[in-house]
């Protein structure tokens, strides 16, 4: 930086200053002579290092006198006054490669590091916001299921109460006044049992529902029945929804054997198939038309139930398959991945 000769160059100094910044990154006084310029001489100039200016933008070169303008007590100056001893230039630097203090990368990392934070928290807010959400919605969801399957079990529970009841009159009606007394003792334990508002219970409880029921009708139709359990199903420690072949049975009663007398023959199977849980009810009647709502109401809320049940446990898909022809009715009901 050359500057104009005169009497005085010894008495100023120069500072550049970042103007990003604010901060001074260059001072010095010692001025030099031996720069030449024809016509001119030699003029005083000043040597600084380009590696002071580590980022591109725009800088300050001051020149001001070396004057504590402070420290004089006689001296009765202002400051525009004081500016006219400045001479300020402005600077514009583009630099290819930029170099930043250890302070400066510190501080950027951490400017990004919380700007990375921020992100990731709002982010995960977001996620967690919306998860919850969805839970808040599939728990909506199973609770209306849940309400719509106490329902239809409140619907079944009376159809079978008030079956059972004609089952009863028709006994008395015949004067088989020894089998009204047992119909209607096994009729009241079984009552107990399937009003119990339990969704799920075991396998052996199923196992002993069916028995009482097919007990309690054989009174009346004298048909035959087994009830098949695959060996290797722990009975206690399985559950599956309660009533859930008692429609189907009674309907293999009601519209399958009934007509059959001592003929008549229904066989309940519990199978295993690898990870499912298969449900049987076949019976030899007379057979119907399944697609025919005048079968019976059970049926038809056991249908819905199904359904039902298939919104409320999403992973464990519930199969209904019903074959009905002249030679008799088979039932079959999957539970997927329910072992």
């Amino acid at each position: 930086m050359v500057i104009d000769k005169s009497n005085q160059d010894y008495l100023y100094y120069t500072t550049i200053i970042d103007k990003q910044t604010n901060q001074t990154v260059f001072t010095s006084s010692a001025w030099e002579y031996n720069f030449f310029i024809e016509n001119d001489g030699f003029l005083p100039y000043m040597v600084f290092d380009k590696n002071i200016f580590k980022k591109s933008g725009k800088y300050e070169i001051i020149i001001q006198p070396l004057i504590k303008w402070n420290n004089c007590p006689n001296c009765n100056i202002s400051a525009k006054e004081i500016e006219k001893y400045y001479t300020r230039h402005t600077l514009s630097i583009t630099l290819e490669n930029e170099s930043y203090s250890k302070r400066e990368l510190l501080t950027y990392a951490f400017v990004a590091t919380l700007v990375i934070g921020l992100l990731f928290l709002m982010i995960f807010y977001y996620i967690r916001k919306r998860n919850k959400k969805n839970l808040s919605e599939k728990e909506q969801q199973k609770n209306i299921a849940k309400l719509q399957l106490g329902s239809i079990r409140s619907q079944l529970n009376p159809h079978f109460l008030f079956n059972a009841l004609s089952g009863i009159q028709n006994l008395m009606n015949k004067n088989e006044i020894d089998n009204a007394n047992k119909y209607l003792s096994k009729f009241a334990r079984l009552t107990r049992n399937i009003l119990n508002d339990k969704e799920l219970i075991s396998l052996y409880q199923e196992k002993s529902l069916l028995d009482d029921y097919l007990q309690m009708e054989q009174l009346r139709f004298g048909f035959a029945y087994n009830i098949n359990v695959d060996d290797d199903l722990d009975l206690r420690n399985i559950e599956i929804p309660s009533m859930l072949l008692q429609p189907f049975l009674e309907n293999a009663v009601k519209h399958g054997i009934s007509l059959e007398a001592n003929n008549g023959k229904i066989t309940v199977e519990f199978i295993r198939d690898k990870r499912n849980l298969l449900l049987m009810v076949k019976d030899n009647g007379i057979g119907f038309d399944s697609t025919q709502k005048s079968f019976g109401l059970g049926l038809s809320l056991s249908n819905n139930r199904i359904a039902l049940l298939n919104n409320l446990y999403k992973e464990n898909h519930f199969l209904l398959e019903i074959q009905s022809n002249a030679k008799g009715t088979i039932v079959n009901i999957t539970l997927t991945d329910w072992l």
